[in-house]
């Protein structure tokens, strides 16, 4: 009899600290997946470029990508199962020191996924992302005014930088679980 290998998957749900309303969403990961793989798939998540510095705190330790600067441990080298982070247990993800965007991950769940099963995989999730570069939660809270005044003329500078298609109340959970996935397989952001 065939028997399918197990994986152990973490359930994390991430928030968007101090946005109103609340930007967040839910994942399925390997336990394996590096702290690196992870800041990827939060990138895709948040639809943000990844062009800024980031680091993960837990446990009062530092993890960041290795750059001159860097003075935490090196987020290409540590898994999320070196973390021995267990239910209950909440990191934190700061991206963009500029801006200052940190998100809350709250580890919901420990699991055992089927080796074949889809991971990393979006479960669910509200809102769009902030901009790139829109300015921290105040700049995001100018752009969602811009956004509810769109017909007022002194708006019209801020919604021709974030353009049209930024509508903050729609997140599209297909489409984004699709890329999270294609850019699982291209860039093994779990491995």
């Amino acid at each position: 009899m065939y028997r399918l290998k197990k994986v152990p998957a973490l359930k994390l749900k991430l928030s968007l600290k101090d946005s109103e309303p609340l930007i967040w969403r839910t994942i399925v990961v390997p336990k394996s997946t590096r702290l690196h793989g992870l800041h990827r798939m939060i990138q895709i998540l948040m639809q943000w470029w990844d062009y800024h510095l980031y680091k993960f705190e837990f446990a009062g330790e530092i993890y960041e990508e290795p750059n001159p600067e860097a003075t935490g441990k090196n987020s290409k080298k540590i898994r999320l199962t070196d973390l021995k982070i267990k239910p209950g247990d909440v990191f934190t993800y700061y991206y963009d020191f500029g801006d200052g965007w940190e998100i809350d991950i709250l580890v919901e769940a420990e699991l055992i996924a089927d080796e074949n099963a889809v991971l990393p995989c979006l479960i669910d999730g509200q809102r769009q992302g902030p901009p790139e570069d829109c300015g921290g939660i105040s700049g995001l809270e100018a752009v969602l005014k811009a956004c509810r005044n769109r017909k007022k003329e002194e708006y019209r500078e801020i919604l021709e930088w974030v353009g049209d298609d930024y509508i903050p109340e729609d997140f599209d959970i297909r489409t984004t679980n699709h890329f999270l996935v294609l850019a699982s397989a291209w860039m093994e952001l779990t491995k």
